[in-house]
C-alpha cells in the first residue's frame, strides 16, 4: 500500500516537474553566459577593434614581463594603471598593469609590472576551468575585449 501511495504521489507531484523541464530545450552555456554576466552583450574580437591599434602577446620576450597587452589606439586607452583579465564567464583570473603610455606603442601594460604577476599559461589554465580558451580583457565604456587563447599572439597596432 505504502509503494502504490509514493507511485502516486511521485506521479502528482514529481512527474510534472521533470517534464515541463524536459520540455526545454537545453540552452548553450555560451548563450547562457551572453545574458547572465558584467560582460553581457560588450565583448568584442580583438581583430574587430575599430582602426585596430590594439595588440595581445603571449609573452614581453625581452623584458621577461610576461603578457602584454598595448593599446596604441587612443579611443581604446582606458587611462587605468590596472585592467582586468577575465575568463569566458566573466571571472576575474587576473590583470595587467600599466608600465608606461608614452613612446610609439602607446598605453603598454604587462601582467608582471603592476598586474597579477599571471603568465600565459597560467591564464590559459584559468580560462580552461571554465570550458574556453577565451580571455577577456577591460577595455573603454564597459566594453571587453576577447582573445581567443593567451598563448598566441592576437590583434595589431
Amino acid at each position: 500500500m505504502k509503494t502504490i501511495l509514493s507511485s502516486i504521489l511521485f506521479l502528482v507531484i514529481i512527474a510534472p516537474a521533470f517534464a515541463e523541464n524536459a520540455s526545454k530545450p537545453e540552452q548553450d552555456p555560451y548563450e547562457q553566459w551572453l545574458t547572465t554576466t558584467p560582460c553581457a552583450g560588450k565583448v568584442v574580437p580583438i581583430d574587430a577593434i575599430e582602426n585596430r591599434g590594439v595588440l595581445y602577446k603571449a609573452e614581453n620576450i625581452h623584458g621577461g614581463r610576461g603578457p602584454t597587452f598595448l593599446v596604441k589606439n587612443n579611443a581604446e586607452k582606458t587611462g587605468k594603471s590596472v585592467i582586468e583579465i577575465r575568463d569566458a564567464r566573466c571571472q576575474v583570473i587576473g590583470s595587467f598593469g600599466m608600465f608606461a603610455s608614452d613612446g610609439p606603442y602607446g598605453a603598454r601594460y604587462y601582467t608582471r609590472s603592476g598586474g597579477s604577476g599571471i603568465d600565459n599559461v597560467g591564464l590559459l589554465n584559468a580560462a580552461s576551468k571554465v570550458g574556453s580558451t577565451n580571455i577577456l580583457i577591460e577595455g573603454t565604456n564597459g566594453k571587453w575585449i576577447r582573445v581567443k587563447n593567451p598563448m598566441n599572439r592576437e590583434g595589431s597596432l
